[in-house]
């Protein structure tokens, strides 16, 4: 595949610097209407896109034979659409924005509810991040968040987020935290974003996109703005000041930003969101070659969770957004789930304009700081959730029992966490004095990465532009668990209950650390597990861009090294061998080629495609077939392979501007792990898929057409197909090693990739109106949600005993489909102009009709009744999205 691959650029190649092309050059500069340049604005020809410098200018190599239309976006502003022919005018001088009301600063809102997932696959903060004149990737990252949409189906690893061309992935999992900079919203307006397989200029990319949001003050609009939001989704309330300096006469540039999120509830009960966000950032241009920034920022936020649950117990209490994970405790609402996350992030940034075709951008990153989220935890005592399914009525086999089961669900105190009676069973152990039975632990990450990478663009001629870079980090996580109350116990013994109860007399195999035997451990003490993640990866990138009349050529390379181990810091009793001190380094080499083109039918019709293959090594969270008790691999572990390719077409029209894409995607031999309790085993194992293969294909359509000068309509459709497409091997890992590990086939072919909406389509209508006035609404349908399904259904045990024609087995192997659903939404953002003075109103209203059945993810409990092969003994929970919810925000700007 490699050597193809190769013949394939050399022939491209060979090709363009063959032929002979005229082209032009474009150059202008980008002004709000007081004459202020507009840094950062982002310049679009085709499917080709530049931004302005710091003051405002810009310059764009392009087609000297025909007619193009140039789009220019910039965030605070309306979009400007200029025909120009380049052989008549080459320098568009002077390009003026018009005041916009921001549809970003509406959206912020929406942001709030995402996060709420602990290990989120979701991609659709960094689909919001891709802010874009693509009329499809805007109502993706928009609209279609409330449903939690991935484009194309693609986990959130697959997006990358960069900071000052830093890589902001996640090295454990691969994904971008944008909760490490939230809330900042003024100081991360200024973005260059690259959808799907196209080329950027600033990274290699990924399958979503690529999105790298520019910190330097200099790039920041000139400005002083407070605002206030108040909304009823995960915080209610946020305060927002910031204040930037622009680039000054003196070569200086500075900005400053400071946000308050707070709510002592939000929309679903239970939870509430205590959060703060700091931005410092300077800038100093040394001369016309050299300019140096320092920005550190951060975000602690510390926030109450909500947990899915199964239909019975909404049903019961007649709410789909009943909440398990709270109680009341002296009166006031206290939350079992509590998440705690502060990652601050400095970045020492260098621009070196080497000549006036080619610059070298370069930063050093830092990231340090802690994520952990709490839960209940009990020794030799009942579980403590109230939705467990021992305490529901359809768990009861007599009526009289289910009856009144369902009547202390509806009218008693059971649906909730029950804090005093955990306290008074802990007293009760400390008379005795006995070992607490309740408490409260935090599983901790605590994180420490630097990171470098450096990049160049030069323009070689006008038809070739070059780019490439390097990215070097190093990340160091600290994965631990830490007692954070005690629940009025005296003490806890670090031993593992269930080892001890299944190795009677084995004092050795109870032990988490063989080193400390049987430690007490009071509130902060470290318990249960504790590793260190040592991950290093190096990646080096080249891209080459060919401009030629009538058609448009790029190829890219890429190539990855990384290097993992594991550090166990407790010598586990069970795997006395394989869990203390450094496991084996894992080395790996990867590499990745893409190639594309772009055929001009005019300077406004376009027809592009773009195809991908690349490998990639298995992520560290998924190499270890239980990493918090030993470092032993998961069997038969192999890189990642990805086959990816689309095709588009593309309009540009004053009136009428849109894209439809089909897009095809292969992604073989991957790797799920799933962790969970074990209901027969009575014990937590570990279930690792490998060899798992994926198709994903599809098709994306959204176009924009103006019906008047101030009305435009919008359609937005996305229809995809996303597949297993393989039978993996599942091994199965007992953490108490009571059984030694096992390995079974999975008959998952055919079944579908969960979590996102597979079909999605929105009908909207914006209305731009004198004085500044901005209205937008949306009729939105989304379809085709399927359920995460349990491996261990889709096996053979779970289907033993049963006759070939007996309908049991298509209940238990029958993937599940939630309904599809209707939804709508509003806007209206309003500007006034008094003198030096901008007030910004923005206001929005989701889901108008308060649909409250939207299913927007759901998963099949784990575990499964191998004996009595009752599947609703464990069905599946689901999560709802948000029914009616607002977002309003008033600021002043000048």
């Amino acid at each position: 595949m490699m050597k193809k691959t190769l013949l394939m650029f050399a022939i491209l190649f060979g090709i363009l610097f063959s032929g002979v092309a005229q082209t032009g050059f474009l150059t202008g500069k980008v002004t709000d209407q007081k004459k202020n340049p507009v840094p950062g604005a982002v310049i679009i020809i085709g499917t080709s896109q530049v931004t302005t410098d710091a003051l405002g200018v810009f310059s764009f190599t392009t087609p000297a034979t025909s007619k193009v239309e140039i789009i220019i976006t910039a965030d605070g502003f309306e979009p400007l659409s200029v025909s120009v022919n380049p052989t008549e005018k080459s320098d568009l001088g002077e390009l003026m924005l018009t005041v916009s009301g921001n549809n970003a600063t509406l959206n912020e809102g929406t942001f709030s509810s995402l996060d709420m997932e602990e290990d989120s696959k979701q991609q659709s903060v960094s689909g919001i991040l891709h802010s874009s004149s693509d009329v499809f990737v805007r109502t993706a990252g928009y609209v279609f968040s409330q449903a939690y949409f991935r484009m194309r189906g693609y986990d959130g690893e697959f997006s990358e987020v960069m900071l000052n061309g830093l890589s902001m992935s996640n090295a454990e999992n691969g994904r971008s935290m944008y909760s490490n900079w939230s809330g900042l919203n003024d100081a991360t307006r200024v973005k260059e974003s690259v959808s799907g397989l196209n080329p950027a200029r600033f990274s290699f990319g990924g399958l979503v996109g690529t999105t790298n949001i520019d910190m330097r003050p200099s790039s920041q609009r000139k400005q002083t703005k407070i605002s206030y939001a108040f909304s009823n989704k995960t915080y209610t309330n946020r305060v927002m000041l910031t204040h930037s300096t622009g680039l000054m006469a003196n070569g200086w540039a500075f900005t400053v930003s400071a946000t308050r999120r707070w709510g002592s509830e939000g929309y679903v009960k239970g939870t509430f969101y205590d959060g703060n966000s700091y931005f410092l950032s300077a800038e100093k241009k040394i001369n016309n070659k050299h300019s140096i920034s320092l920005t550190t920022f951060g975000s602690p936020v510390k926030k109450g969770m909500q947990s899915a649950s199964v239909q019975e117990a909404y049903d019961l209490l007649g709410d789909n957004y009943y909440n398990a994970t709270w109680g009341y405790q002296d009166g006031k609402v206290r939350n079992s789930k509590v998440r705690k996350s502060f990652e601050p992030t400095t970045l020492l940034s260098h621009v070196f304009d080497v000549t006036s075709k080619t610059k070298i951008t370069s930063t050093l990153g830092y990231t340090f700081g802690r994520t952990g989220t709490t839960a209940l935890n009990w020794y030799n005592a009942s579980d403590p959730r109230p939705d467990y399914y021992r305490y529901l009525p359809s768990y009861q086999t007599e009526q009289p029992l289910k009856d009144a089961y369902t009547d202390l669900w509806q009218n008693g105190n059971v649906s909730q966490v029950d804090w005093d009676k955990l306290y008074q069973i802990n007293y009760l152990s400390n008379y005795v004095g006995d070992q607490s039975k309740y408490m409260i632990e935090e599983r901790r990450i605590d994180m420490s990465q630097i990171g470098f990478s450096s990049y160049v663009n030069h323009d070689l001629n006008k038809n070739t532009f070059l780019s490439g870079g390097l990215e070097i980090k190093s990340y160091t996580g600290k994965n631990y668990k830490v007692v954070s109350d005690m629940l009025g116990g005296n003490f806890w013994v670090d031993v593992d209950q269930f080892a001890e109860r299944d190795f009677s007399g084995d004092t050795v195999a109870s032990q988490n650390d063989i080193n400390n035997p049987d430690r007490v451990i009071k509130e902060g003490d470290t318990f249960g597990y504790d590793y260190n993640a040592h991950i290093n990866t190096q990646n080096l990138w080249g891209l080459a861009e060919f401009t030629f009349p009538k058609v448009d050529f790029y190829g890219a390379l890429n190539v990855t090294t990384m290097q993992y181990w594991r550090t166990g810091n407790m010598k586990n009793g069970r795997y006395p061998e394989n869990s203390f001190g450094d496991s084996k380094k894992q080395s790996f080499l990867n590499y990745a080629a893409k190639l594309g083109a772009t055929y001009k039918i005019t300077g406004r019709h376009f027809i592009s495609g773009n195809a991908m293959y690349m490998t990639s090594a298995p992520n560290f969270k998924n190499s270890y077939i239980s990493p918090r008790v030993s470092d032993i691999l998961i069997p038969n572990m192999t890189d990642r392979k990805i086959l990816s390719g689309d095709i588009s077409y593309i309009i540009r029209n004053p009136r009428l501007k849109g894209r439809a894409t089909l897009y095809y995607t292969t992604i073989t031999d991957d790797v799920e792990m799933n962790s969970y309790y074990h209901d027969i085993l009575r014990t937590f194992v570990n279930t690792t898929m490998t060899g798992v293969n994926k198709t994903h294909q599809g098709l994306e359509i959204g176009l924009e057409g103006k019906v008047t000068s101030s009305i435009s309509l919008i359609g937005v459709f996305s229809k995809g197909d996303f597949r297993y497409n393989s039978r993996p091997l599942a091994t199965t890992s007992v953490e108490n090693g009571s059984i030694a590990d096992t390995t079974q086939t999975i008959y998952c072919k055919n079944f579908y990739v969960n979590g996102t909406p597979q079909t999605a389509g929105s009908l909207g209508i914006k209305w731009q109106g004198p004085k500044y006035w901005y209205v937008n609404i949306n009729a939105n349908y989304f379809d085709d949600i399927w359920v995460d399904f349990s491996p261990e259904r889709r096996t053979i045990g779970a289907i033993s005993g049963i006759y070939d024609n007996d309908d049991l087995i298509k209940k238990i192997t029958t993937q599940q489909k939630a309904p599809g659903q209707f939804t709508m939404d509003a806007s209206l953002s309003k500007s006034w102009r008094i003198k030096q003075y901008t007030i910004l109103l923005n206001a929005s209203v989701s889901n108008i009709l308060d649909n409250q059945k939207l299913i927007t993810s759901g998963y099949e409990q784990l575990r499964f009744d191998f004996e009595g092969k009752n599947v609703d003994k464990f069905p599946p929970k689901y999560y709802y999205g948000f029914g009616r919810t607002y977002f309003v925000s008033l600021g002043l700007r000048f």
